[in-house]
């Protein structure tokens, strides 16, 4: 007995562990076993008949399986290999059941798995193979527990030997057979420190990569030269023994491994070519093997397809005001597993494509253009952002764009702006037209309808400006530019100064832009109209610069537009909002950025002897997001915030090495690094000499 034969045993206990698992998931995708997954009211006797005995069958053709059972989350109940059916509260093994489902988190997530079984030790001497179906939530289990007798001829039929001593731990270290001359328990994390490989104190072991078992045997005395007369005589008779054990192993694994190969062969469809003999099992096994993940890999895809249509769907209800509650909403992403797009950032953009003037596209011409354009769309598409494009009308296509709260507004709208800068550059050589128009962003998913609305009024000004063109004499952009873009860009600009904390060159502007809106001849509709075009601008401006939701609110109570009825009021009441909105923003930008950095600098002078202090939890602290902050600390200190931290640790661990005699480990540690290599490093980045060699100096200099 050496590591070779450990590994060879290791090795076959996992193929067989493999094919096995293989059945079970081939039967779960039976017919009986998917209608009692996904319909918990689902309820045939003849139905539930032939699950049971199609599980107390598999027990009885395998010699390691005991007994199995079978678990449908959504119904709940279990079908026995004893021929039972019950609610899972009544099942005697339920425990087994729930201490699984606990250790392994499964309820209600997506998951996947690097293999398609695994094995679960309840207790040392019950274990059970399991295998899952997800789709892709987990909706079902199959449990079968190991026979250990079963599982201990098998070991001896493969080392040929009646008393092998072979000892099997599972990936804890507790015995599940455990022989005369073995500790009952082994400590995983000892094995690992052992001197050479393989070898652990007076045994031979050897760790399953698929399983995590381990198996042991005493290594015994070392045979010397007095043995060898011995072995002389006794050599015939150990052949014997072992071409007969070896014949009796080769029927066994025949009837316990090749048959099963042979069953999957069969469920695959392949009797007349196994009969024929063109084929062997290893080539069939690789076949059947490679069609179950396929399927498996399929069955994933089509989920996901499914899931984004159902997302799309809900997308184009809540936009065309289709959906009558905030519960729907919430039952509808619960379903698919997909609940955190409820609170999200999301923007709705619209492309509308004019045709060439000389002629009409037909159907399939524009629907090309508009299939053209949703490619562009998702070839932007990258993380933390998401693009659902959806078709409006044959001519028109939108795109919303949702993300992550912790993605800061500012952020967004620059990748906004990306996208249709990147999409008009690519359509200038196709032949027509097309007028781009964003929404607002809005905070939450019922909020989308906001988005969609001021982007679809956008659309209308510029095809309205279109067909002025012919009656005026003006070309679009002039119209579009006096209607709307100028006084937005001159808003834009305005928050710009404003943000840079130039009150003054902010009011100036102003005063100009108040000026030009008093000389047009605009009504009170198209007054109101500009103010909201102010309005998203500030707000966006006041939420990227981390003014709170409490203030911000406050703020925008003080104006209320729509009560106002006379040109001359709505006029005044927008600079005032304005003007307020400059001195809100400049304060923050001189004052706030100042406070806010302070307080993250007191924090850090608390906290900086935790290694896993972050700019996150920083700037939660702070109240503000982490790229806001991250900004900050740039404009006011000069430095990243990974800088400033590395550099006040190394400041403080400098103080240390002073004033206390403590080894570099142990300053390593109680100033915030991982570990003494990375604080060596990080400290000669910053000092220019190594930690020893500061504290060196320093005694030297003390010394004088």
């Amino acid at each position: 007995m050496n590591l070779q034969q450990l590994e060879g045993i290791s090795d076959e206990l996992d193929l067989i562990y493999s094919l096995f698992a293989e059945e079970m998931l081939q039967s779960m995708h039976s017919s009986d076993y998917i209608v009692m997954t996904i319909n918990p009211q689902y309820n045939d006797s003849t139905s539930n008949m032939r699950v049971t005995e199609g599980l107390s069958s598999f027990c009885e053709n395998q010699s390691i399986i005991s007994n199995a059972f079978f678990y449908a989350t959504f119904s709940e109940m279990v079908y026995s290999s004893s021929r039972t059916v019950m609610e899972l509260n009544a099942f005697p093994r339920r425990d087994v059941i729930h201490r699984y489902m606990e250790q392994e988190d499964l309820p209600g997530i997506y998951y996947q798995r690097e293999k398609s079984w695994r094995l679960f030790s309840y207790t040392p001497t019950q274990v059970y193979l399991i295998t899952e179906m997800t789709t892709p939530v987990l909706v079902s289990l199959m449990f079968c527990q190991l026979d250990l007798q079963g599982l201990q001829d098998l070991i001896l039929a493969r080392v040929n030997l009646p008393d092998s001593e072979i000892s099997v731990y599972n990936e804890e270290g507790n015995g599940i057979l455990v022989q005369a001359g073995t500790p009952e328990n082994v400590n995983p994390m000892s094995l690992q420190s052992a001197d050479e490989e393989g070898m652990f104190g007076d045994y031979y072991y050897f760790v399953s990569e698929e399983t995590g078992w381990i198996f042991l045997k005493p290594m015994g005395n070392m045979m010397g030269s007095a043995q060898v007369p011995f072995l002389i005589r006794t050599l015939p008779l150990i052949l014997v023994v072992y071409i007969l054990f070896s014949i009796a192993a080769a029927l066994y694994i025949s009837r316990n491994v090749y048959r099963p190969i042979r069953y999957l062969m069969k469920m695959a469809g392949s009797t007349s070519a196994i009969d024929s003999g063109n084929q062997n099992e290893i080539d069939y096994l690789n076949l059947v093997w490679s069609r179950s993940h396929e399927e498996r890999e399929a069955q994933k895809r089509i989920m996901k397809e499914v899931s984004d249509d159902v997302v799309k769907q809900l997308l184009r209800d809540l936009i065309e005001n289709r959906l009558d509650s905030n519960a729907r909403i919430e039952d509808t992403l619960n379903k698919i597993d997909m609940l955190e797009l409820i609170q999200g950032n999301y923007i709705v953009i619209i492309f509308s494509m004019v045709p060439p003037s000389d002629r009409t596209p037909n159907s399939v011409e524009m629907a090309l253009y508009s299939r053209s354009i949703e490619q562009m769309l998702l070839r932007k598409e990258e993380a933390p952002y998401r693009i659902y494009p959806l078709t409006l009308r044959e001519n028109a296509l939108l795109g919303v764009i949702s993300c992550d709260r912790s993605v800061s507004i500012a952020r967004m709208g620059s990748y906004c702006d990306d996208i249709i800068a990147f999409i008009q550059t690519q359509v200038k050589d196709l032949p027509f037209g097309l007028i781009i128009s964003k929404g607002r962003i809005c905070q939450g998913l019922v909020y989308l309808t906001y988005s969609y609305q001021e982007a679809l009024r956008d659309i209308q000004y510029q095809l309205q400006g279109s067909s002025e063109q012919e009656n005026e004499g003006k070309t679009t952009e002039e119209i579009i530019y006096r209607a709307r873009y100028y006084f937005r860009e001159k808003i834009h600009r305005i928050m710009n100064e404003a943000g840079k904390g130039n009150r003054s060159e902010a009011e100036a502007q102003l005063a100009l832009v108040c000026d030009e809106i008093r000389q047009q001849d605009y009504g009170r509709k198209e007054l109101l109209e500009l103010h909201e075009i102010a309005e998203n601008e500030v707000t966006e401006r006041m939420i990227s610069r981390g003014v709170s939701s409490k203030e911000l609110g406050q703020f925008m109570d003080k104006y209320d537009f729509k009560e106002l009825e006379e040109k001359e009021d709505l006029e005044k009441q927008m600079e005032e909002y304005l003007l307020a909105a400059i001195r809100l923003i400049s304060r923050d930008s001189r004052k706030r950025r100042y406070a806010h950095v302070e307080d993250a600098q007191s924090y850090i002078s608390e906290h900086y002897q935790n290694p896993d202090l972050s700019l996150q939890e920083v700037s939660e602290y702070v109240g503000i997001t982490s790229s806001y902050m991250s900004v900050l600390f740039a404009e006011v200190t000069g430095k990243r915030f990974s800088e400033y931290l590395s550099s006040y640790r190394v400041s403080m661990a400098k103080e240390k090495m002073k004033h206390a005699d403590l080894s570099i480990t142990q300053i390593s540690v109680e100033c915030g690094f991982n570990s003494a290599q990375n604080f060596s490093r990080v400290f000669k980045k910053l000092e220019g000499s190594s930690p020893i060699q500061y504290r060196e100096g320093v005694k030297n200099r003390e010394k004088e």
